[in-house]
């Protein structure tokens, strides 16, 4: 739209002077020429006027190094992208909060070996520091950046820790979220408001704090919530981890509409049940492995089966994705 709008522009002078030049070989033609020449530039550029703000806006910006990461190739007559270009990170920085342990750390060290440069968010100093030190073992780049999340103060701290040894953060997870059980009837305001601190403040902050960054900045990037398929079928004894995590949705909706212009892509990952060190003596019980008959593929989920849902949604292969939640549960939402 925009090139043919330009063409209009453009050609529609030339057209009316080659007119002009006709009518001023006739009597009484200088007469009308003016009038002929206004008339008709006010229009091509009422046309130009009325084109939606977008068409004329500059391209919505991108992590810097994003287009210099997909080189096409022709195959068969089309445009194919390598693989390994499509998930690389390289020229990227990455916060993941919850770093300390479990699906946080991991994905942490994933974000490191596809090239990003990691800070390792959580309260947990210890922790924090084992896994940057398997970062670093690896060849990757970490820091580790001690902080409570759900307060404002820590954790815009914690982006001015990773923005210094780093540079602006390109890539969030918003990883750290907490579960406790109990009755929707029976739930104290204290375990309410914790739970809605960590899962849903700290994740719509942490959200805020990078957008804003990134918008100051001049880039894009992509931030990546950690939801759960209880966001979309409640089971007895968490209802107040699912209100959460359905708000988290609902959250990352809302700022995938407002941010996509600035080049800023925000979508979630729900997984289902993922075996860590944290549940894992549960999922192994009479009680866990009856869990199984509601999962088709017969089988709880592994750390690493989600790290390709998270490459996708952080890295340019995603590039086209925003406001989507992303399942990853063996099949068990068919069931919910």
């Amino acid at each position: 739209m925009v090139v043919i709008v330009m063409m209009i522009v453009v050609m529609v002078p030339v057209i009316v002077v080659a007119m002009v030049v006709m009518v001023m070989r006739l009597p009484a033609g200088q007469a009308v020429a003016g009038v002929v020449v206004v008339a008709v530039l006010r229009h091509g550029r009422r046309i130009a006027l009325r084109q939606p703000r977008s068409t004329r806006c500059a391209r919505p910006l991108e992590p810097d190094g994003y287009r210099a990461m997909i080189t096409p190739t022709t195959i068969g007559g089309s445009a194919a992208l390598h693989a390994s270009q499509l998930f690389d990170l390289n020229g990227q920085v990455a916060l993941v909060t919850g770093a300390s342990g479990g699906l946080g750390a991991r994905f942490a060290r994933v974000l490191a070996a596809n090239g990003a440069a990691v800070a390792l968010v959580a309260r947990r100093r210890a922790a924090l520091d084992a896994g940057v030190a398997a970062i670093t073992a690896a060849g990757g780049r970490a820091i580790a950046v001690e902080a409570d999340v759900t307060d404002r103060a820590a954790l815009a701290a914690a982006f001015d820790t990773a923005e210094a040894a780093f540079g602006t953060v390109t890539v969030l997870v918003n990883n750290a979220g907490l579960v406790v059980p109990g009755r929707m009837t029976e739930v104290s305001a204290g375990d309410w408001h914790r739970t809605m601190a960590l899962n849903l403040d700290a994740a719509v902050f942490g959200t805020q704090e990078a957008a804003q960054r990134m918008m100051a900045a001049g880039i894009g990037g992509s931030i990546v919530t950690i939801a759960s398929i209880l966001a979309f079928g409640v089971q007895k004894g968490v209802g107040a981890y699912a209100t959460s995590k359905a708000a988290v949705v609902q959250a990352t909706r809302a700022f995938a509409l407002e941010l996509a212009p600035r080049g800023i892509r925000v979508n979630a990952l729900a997984p289902g049940y993922i075996v860590t060190d944290i549940n894992r003596d549960h999922l192994a019980s009479p009680a866990g492995q009856a869990m199984l008959d509601g999962i088709p593929m017969r089988r709880f989920g592994a750390e690493e089966d989600l790290d390709g849902p998270l490459l996708l949604l952080a890295s340019p292969a995603g590039r086209f994705m925003t406001g989507s939640v992303l399942v990853a549960d063996g099949g068990h939402m068919i069931t919910l």
